[in-house]
């Protein structure tokens, strides 16, 4: 995975189910979700994109949530941290196909 990059469509992107995201109280960021498993950490933005972070350890998802400001600590964690590649991805309900 490497840094968000434009993609025409968004059907071309991996897909994640919405339910597997838990709402967090936030201006920046609607939603979380972490697959332990894999060691990654699915943030929907309350614009409406949604990125997964790879190689977050589960002591980071705890941190973020028990975080007075999540956006900030999403940013510090994940976004401005080169050691979590990112992807985009599309959310999807479950009765459409999806990845995880």
């Amino acid at each position: 995975m490497s840094r968000p990059r434009a993609i025409d469509t968004d059907e071309a992107l991996p897909t994640v189910r919405r339910r597997t995201l838990v709402p967090v109280t936030s201006s920046s960021i609607r939603a979380l979700a972490y697959d332990p498993a894999a060691c990654t950490l699915v943030v929907e933005f309350v614009r409406g994109q949604a990125y997964r972070y790879a190689d977050v350890p589960g002591d980071v998802y705890a941190d973020l949530l028990a975080s007075p400001s999540i956006g900030r600590a999403v940013q510090q964690a994940c976004v401005a941290n080169p050691a979590h590649p990112v992807e985009r991805v599309r959310l999807v309900e479950d009765d459409e196909e999806a990845g995880v």
